[in-house]
């Protein structure tokens, strides 16, 4: 179970916007063009591992516009994972 994460956001529908005073650094770990390449997890158990972009899903906006939205990767999503509501990443 994830408890902590790199943040991966993307704020008013672009990768490193939003006020420079509460989201600078955003995603943290941009590539040449400002996109996220992907970030650390820390789980649980104790152990950190590295997860592709691509590999998140969308965790959460909390803006009803969906213009702050959050991503990380978590691999077990239960029932929720099973009712195929899961939205995979997207630049």
């Amino acid at each position: 179970m994830l408890i902590a994460a790199d943040v991966i956001a993307k704020i008013d529908g672009r990768w490193g916007a939003g006020r420079p005073t509460c989201y600078s650094g955003y995603p943290a770990h941009p590539n040449s063009a400002g996109r996220p390449t992907g970030g650390n997890q820390a789980y649980v158990d104790g152990s950190v591992s590295w997860k592709k972009f691509e590999q998140m899903i969308f965790i959460h906006s909390w803006n009803p516009g969906g213009s702050r939205q959050y991503y990380a990767y978590q691999e077990d999503l239960g029932d929720y994972g099973k009712s195929g509501r899961i939205v995979k990443p997207r630049y």
